[in-house]
């Protein structure tokens, strides 16, 4: 069936009003570690605890920084102990980036406070609605990774 031009702005604008939502829930739980780390610093923690080790050029890539930045960035996580260098066991020229367990517990601490706000607002749903809402969000986050970059959006999970 063919959406009309109000329908499609209508939803436009529901879709504007949500985004805000997501972002001030986002927002608020990275505000209780903010004080602890940058959020560059905290993209940086989001890409070690979702993808692994990586050398401090694929970060510098990930991150859009320079390299000399990422250095930098780095030396201020070593230093808190959230991430670790060490050099790789497969080729002794290249330094690896891992999170330590006190960076994950750091990422884990925003996740489970952005869960608690998210859970609060689903509790609130009529259990009537629960089965379309859930439906649409998931057809929603369906078309929005065909139509755009994961590896992007993964690093923006503040």
């Amino acid at each position: 069936m063919q959406q009309n031009s109000y329908q499609l702005s209508e939803l436009t604008d529901v879709l504007m009003g949500s985004s805000r939502a997501l972002i001030a829930i986002s927002a608020k739980s990275y505000s209780i570690v903010e004080s602890s780390v940058t959020l560059s610093q905290y993209r940086t923690l989001i890409i070690l605890v979702t993808e692994g080790s990586q050398t401090p050029s694929e970060l510098a890539k990930r991150l859009g920084l320079q390299p000399y930045v990422v250095t930098r960035l780095c030396d201020h996580l070593t230093e808190k102990k959230y991430i670790t260098r060490k050099f790789s066991d497969a080729d002794r020229r290249k330094v690896m980036v891992s999170v330590t367990l006190k960076g994950k517990a750091l990422v884990n601490k925003v996740m489970s406070a952005r869960k608690a706000s998210f859970k609060e607002i689903v509790e609130k749903i009529p259990d009537s609605q629960i089965g379309t809402i859930t439906e649409a969000f998931r057809l929603f986050a369906e078309i929005s990774s065909s139509l755009y970059d994961e590896k992007f959006t993964s690093t923006w999970l503040i």
